[in-house]
């Protein structure tokens, strides 16, 4: 559902936290979480993956979704 984003990409993408789950991003941004930005996916051609600022509150946000 989701992977820490550890490459040297942009500047903003650094020490975010990437979510591959749609509904997660949705649910994410409905409870106030900023989404930081798109990109691609370069596992699945057609998808987006999301990205968040990695958060302690994130990631609990993300294991209540579970």
């Amino acid at each position: 559902i989701y992977n820490l984003n550890t490459s040297k990409g942009e500047d903003r993408m650094k020490k975010s936290f990437v979510v591959f789950n749609l509904g997660l991003a949705n649910k994410l941004i409905e409870e106030g979480f900023r989404l930081q930005g798109t990109a691609p996916s370069k596992n699945a051609p057609g998808k987006l993956v999301f990205f968040f600022k990695d958060t302690e509150t994130l990631r609990k946000a993300i294991e209540e979704f579970k």
